[in-house]
């Protein structure tokens, strides 16, 4: 089974339809008038409803006629001011999903970028890695790198027990202990 729609009916045409007959729509019972309501000789005669089967003989049929005559300019101007803004909501979707794939190629450019430098180290053989390691964490008082030293310490760079290595230029000398001895 397909759920069919009805037809999106054309603006301008209905448009055109209202303005085929201008001012306001009335009934007086079943027979539609269009001009002044209540005075028939400022009105114009449209049609009538007339049907004998019913109750009311169509005055029903022709209020409703009226009613969906006198809203459909109000109607049409709401459609137009919601496609309206359908569209500049559309247009502003389209802008943030453009603003999304550039942060996504920003991130992804700085991700390779951090990768390349990774790279860089992955390679490195773990001797010489754990000897800048050493001379960053050098404890050697004569040491030309203990002010370096001395800095990080300072600044809570070094964890506690890690002042026991020595950079390579102390390894060659033996250092001094802390306390003076």
């Amino acid at each position: 089974m397909t759920d069919t729609q009805p037809p999106t009916p054309d603006l301008d045409t209905i448009q055109a339809a209202i303005a085929a007959t201008p001012g306001t729509w009335w009934n007086d019972g079943h027979e539609i008038h269009v001009g002044e309501p209540g005075i028939l000789a400022a009105s114009q005669w449209i049609g009538d409803t007339c049907n004998v089967e019913l109750p009311d003989y169509g005055e029903a049929n022709a209020a409703a006629i009226v009613t969906a005559h006198n809203a459909l300019p109000a109607l049409l101007a709401r459609v137009r001011h919601l496609e309206a803004r359908a569209a500049s909501l559309e247009a502003e979707r389209d802008g943030w999903a453009e603003t999304s794939r550039n942060e996504e190629r920003i991130w992804a450019a700085r991700v390779a970028e951090l990768e390349q430098q990774l790279a860089k180290y992955v390679g490195v053989e773990p001797t010489v890695r754990q000897t800048h390691d050493e001379w960053l964490r050098c404890s050697g008082l004569h040491c030309p790198n203990a002010e370096r030293y001395a800095k990080a310490e300072e600044r809570g760079w070094l964890s506690a027990g890690m002042g026991q290595w020595l950079c390579p230029d102390c390894r060659t000398t033996p250092a001094p202990a802390r306390d003076g001895r």
